[in-house]
């Protein structure tokens, strides 16, 4: 009967929503960048091979104390990487105009990621640069709350 097959249809459409929505699993990349007890200095501080796909889809920054910094993020692939001889470099920059960014306070969430590049490939290598020295901050915490992506 036609109410049978419909109703068939909708619950195999609710199972697949369902299986879609488990597939979109919640994960970060978290970087941690110590002073050693002074201030952050303008550097580039390291670099993480991404293990997954996934997209972007927040960045939170939280310090030791009040202060203001900026942590910028460059991606290029793990062929590509060479500890920033040519790759990853300011030209490989995924935060635009707007990295995640502490201005004389403590945390900082971006969800908007206005101009950002959010598409993550696995084997990405991600810098993190401190593109001028930090005010007030010692330690500070780079959180990229990520989807991960699952074909």
């Amino acid at each position: 009967p036609l109410s049978q097959a419909g109703v068939v249809k909708r619950a195999q459409s609710s199972l697949l929503a369902e299986l879609v929505g488990a597939l979109q699993l919640p994960a970060a990349i978290e970087f941690l960048i110590d002073g050693a007890g002074s201030n952050i200095t303008a550097r580039t501080w390291g670099y993480l091979k991404v293990p997954f796909d996934a997209t972007v889809v927040s960045a939170a920054l939280l310090a030791d104390a009040s202060g203001s910094i900026i942590v910028d993020v460059w991606k290029c692939t793990y062929d590509q990487c060479d500890a920033g001889a040519t790759h990853p470099v300011v030209g490989d920059k995924i935060t635009a105009s707007t990295p995640p960014t502490l201005s004389s306070a403590t945390k900082s969430l971006d969800t908007t990621l206005t101009g950002w590049t959010t598409s993550l490939d696995e084997s990405d290598v991600l810098a993190f640069n401190v593109p001028s020295s930090a005010t007030g901050i010692n330690r500070v915490t780079l959180s990229l709350n990520l989807t991960r992506v699952v074909s």
